[in-house]
């Protein structure tokens, strides 16, 4: 029998309930002091790698502040996956997408007025989702606070796609995108309780096959809640781990050329019930909001942590105009209507493409 998905809300006053269950069952700090020794006992080159697996998912470059609006009127991406093509079905209003991320300034500008109520910031264990970071280079990598303005930025794809959606920001990494297993599975928890449409990842885990965590990734998908990841930004090769299992949407990065990025992860994965697909979007030289180091600020940032939310945007706008579809049938339709993707020797992948929202959507 096929999950068909119908719309569900959560009032305000469940909202607040929900927010204080899931806030009660987040372990403290001090009650994470094991994986804390687990990365302190390990080499300066296992500890990196632990910090990058357990971060916001590698980026590829710091993000570049700029107020030149010039160049970012010189690409649309939000054009190249056809997206306006779908705006007279659909805008995304009565979407609800969580971002589970790190680095949110929710009061910019671009992005305040879609920001849903009841936000959760499971790192510090309260519903205050902004983060300013502290000034200090925590993980020693020569770049202070990298994180902040990541899930702001995330947010502003979404809305590229779907201009009226609803974020709901849950709080899971930390100023410098790092975090732990036990934050991650308590932000998957709040987002199913909300019954949200769609959940953003644009993140990895450390030890993803945790037996909670993909115990909540089959829970998400099976409830209806279309779950979109980024791939990695290691090269072709193995994605995220937390795709394994589920009908969930993992993303690769193409610049304004439909080339897939360089640092992009990717496998040109088969089509089978109930298993994750790959499909592509805009990834490279994107400009967005970071609120940061003010609330209005725009930066350039490339990764496949961006290219992921143009996704989830479209899932929403699909969500919106075809709500009986089942989320197996959801992945299938955004995966399937992509448009033709080649390799770095020209060869079409045979089972991936990029992003066609108009497609996808709009057919």
């Amino acid at each position: 029998m096929k999950d068909t998905h119908q719309p569900r809300r959560m009032g305000r006053a469940a909202a607040i309930a929900a927010l204080a269950v899931t806030l009660a069952a987040v372990p403290a700090a001090a009650d994470r002091s094991e994986q804390s020794r687990d990365c302190d006992g390990r080499t300066r080159s296992e500890s990196r790698r632990y910090e990058l697996l357990s971060g916001e998912c590698n980026p590829t470059n710091v993000k570049l502040v700029s107020s030149d609006l010039a160049m970012a009127m010189a690409y649309a991406p939000e054009q190249q996956v056809r997206a306006p093509a779908a705006w007279s079905l659909s805008v995304g209003s009565g979407a609800l997408v969580a971002v589970l991320d790190g680095g949110f300034n929710v009061d910019h500008p671009a992005v305040c007025a879609h920001i849903a109520p009841g936000g959760l910031d499971a790192v510090d264990r309260d519903s205050d989702v902004n983060d300013h970071g502290n000034g200090l280079d925590d993980d020693g990598d020569g770049v202070v606070d990298e994180g902040l303005g990541h899930g702001t930025f995330v947010a502003g794809m979404i809305l590229k796609v779907a201009p009226e959606a609803q974020i709901l920001p849950i709080r899971v990494r930390d100023d410098e995108g790092r975090g732990f297993n036990a934050s991650l599975a308590a932000g998957l928890r709040y987002a199913i309780d909300r019954r949200v449409d769609v959940i953003n990842m644009s993140l990895e885990a450390s030890k993803a096959k945790d037996t909670q965590l993909m115990d909540l990734m089959r829970e998400a998908t099976s409830s209806g809640i279309v779950v979109v990841l980024s791939a990695g930004n290691d090269g072709r090769g193995p994605v995220t781990d937390l795709a394994l299992g589920v009908p969930a949407l993992v993303v690769g990065a193409v610049d304004e050329n439909d080339a897939i990025a360089p640092f992009s992860s990717y496998q040109d994965m088969r089509p089978l019930e109930g298993q994750a697909r790959m499909i592509f979007a805009p990834g490279v030289n994107l400009y967005g909001p970071v609120g940061t180091p003010t609330d209005d600020a725009n930066a350039y940032w490339s990764g496949t942590s961006f290219a992921a939310p143009f996704v989830a945007g479209a899932a929403a706008l699909l969500r919106q105009v075809e709500p009986e579809l089942c989320v197996n049938e959801v992945v299938a339709r955004l995966a399937d209507t992509a448009y033709p993707v080649y390799d770095a020797k020209g060869r079409r992948l045979r089972y991936s493409g990029r992003l066609d929202v108009g497609q996808a959507v709009g057919r």
